[in-house]
C-alpha cells in the first residue's frame, strides 16, 4: 500500500470515528447487503469491495450476505432492478455509478430506513444524491471523486498539447453528465475546444465518433459506465484516427489504449466504501458520515506513446504514480 493510499484511508477512518460518536446502539448482526451496479466493468470494483469487507472480518456466507443479480447494462433497466433490490429488504444497499445511486434513491423513497452506500459517483452533490459532502443526509453516504475529470483533461493537455478534444458522451448516463460539467469548466480554463459527441449505442458510436476523432487532437473518456462498456470500440476509433486518449475513469486507468489517466483506484475506493459500510453496520447513520473523496493517481502509458510517436514531457512522466512501459 503506497503512503498516499495509506493516508487517504487513515483520514477517512478518523472522520468516521468522529461522526460515529453519534451512532445509535443498534448494530446489525450478519447483515445482508443489496447490490446494484451498472456496467460489467464495475464488477471488479464490487469484488474488491467484498475483499475489503473480508479484511474487516465480514466473510461471505458466514457473517455477511450479498444479494447481487449481476450488472445492469441498460439505463432503462435500472429502475426495476433497484426496486427488486429494495423488495428483498436488505439491511444495507450499495450502489455503483451515479445512475444506479439515483435509481436506488427513487426505489427507497424519502422515508426508507435502509441505509444507502454508493461508489463511483463523480459529483454526489451536483447529481442530487446527497445534500453536502460533509453532511450527506438521507441516510446516504459513499465514495465520490469530483477532482479527477478536470485534472485528467489538464494532464492530457500537458502530455500532448491537445487543443481540440473529442468527448463521446451518453446524455442518459448520470455519471457522464456530472463528469462532463467538470470537464467543460476545465476546458474553458485551459482554452481547449471540446467536441462532445452524443451517443447512446454502439451503432451511434460507429456512425458519429470516427469523423469527429479525425478532426481532433485527442479523445477523452468521462467517468461513465457507457464509456467503459464500449471502450474497445472507442479505442479502435482513436487508433484509426491516430490520436491519444486521456481518461478519468478508474476502471480504465491501465487500459492499453489509454495514453494518460488521472483517476482514483479500485483498491482505495473499495477500502473507503468498506469502512463506511462497517460504520453503518455498527449503528452509524449513513447521512452523518462524510462522503469520501479518494486520492487520484496519474498513470502514463509510454508504450502507447511510442506507438503513437508521441514524446511525453519528462516533467509529466516524473510526476506519474504509475508508468506503463
Amino acid at each position: 500500500m503506497s503512503w498516499r493510499r495509506t493516508f487517504t484511508v487513515a483520514v477517512l477512518t478518523c472522520l468516521i470515528a468522529v461522526a460515529g460518536c453519534s451512532a445509535s446502539d443498534t448494530e446489525t448482526e450478519d447483515p445482508t447487503l443489496g447490490i446494484l451496479l451498472q456496467g460489467s466493468a464495475l464488477v471488479a470494483q464490487y469484488e474488491d469491495f467484498k475483499a475489503a469487507m473480508a479484511e474487516l472480518g465480514y466473510i461471505e456466507g458466514e457473517s455477511i450476505q450479498y444479494l447481487f443479480n449481476g450488472p445492469v447494462i441498460e439505463n432503462a433497466d435500472l429502475e426495476s432492478s433497484a426496486e427488486q433490490v429494495v423488495a428483498a429488504d436488505p439491511d444495507v444497499v450499495v450502489t455503483w455509478t451515479s445512475s444506479s445511486a439515483l435509481a436506488m434513491d427513487r426505489a427507497l423513497g424519502p422515508d426508507s430506513a435502509i441505509p444507502h452506500l454508493f461508489s463511483a459517483v463523480t459529483d454526489p452533490v451536483g447529481s442530487g444524491v446527497v445534500d453536502s459532502l460533509e453532511q450527506p443526509g438521507h441516510n446516504t453516504t459513499g465514495v465520490g471523486g469530483s477532482k479527477a475529470p478536470g485534472k485528467a483533461l489538464e494532464w492530457l493537455n500537458r502530455a500532448t498539447g491537445a487543443k481540440t478534444v473529442v468527448v463521446p458522451h451518453d446524455p442518459a448516463n448520470a455519471g457522464g453528465v456530472s463528469s462532463l460539467k467538470i470537464v467543460r469548466n476545465a476546458a474553458d480554463a485551459l482554452n481547449i475546444t471540446l467536441d462532445v459527441v452524443e451517443v447512446s449505442s454502439a451503432e451511434e458510436i460507429g456512425r458519429k465518433v470516427p469523423k469527429a476523432a479525425k478532426q481532433s487532437d485527442a479523445m477523452f473518456y468521462l467517468t461513465s459506465s457507457f464509456v467503459s462498456e464500449n471502450v474497445d470500440q472507442l479505442n479502435a476509433i482513436a487508433t484509426a484516427a491516430d490520436i491519444p486518449i486521456g481518461n478519468s475513469a478508474a476502471p480504465l486507468a491501465k487500459n492499453p489504449g489509454v495514453l494518460i489517466s488521472y483517476a482514483d483506484t479500485s483498491a482505495v475506493r473499495a477500502e473507503s466504501l468498506a469502512l463506511l459500510t462497517d460504520a453503518v453496520i455498527h449503528g452509524a447513520n449513513a447521512g452523518d458520515l462524510p462522503v469520501a473523496d479518494p486520492e487520484a493517481f496519474l498513470t502514463v502509458n509510454l508504450e502507447r506513446a511510442s506507438e503513437l510517436g508521441i514524446t511525453i514531457p519528462a516533467a509529466v512522466v516524473s510526476q506519474a504514480d504509475t508508468v506503463l512501459r
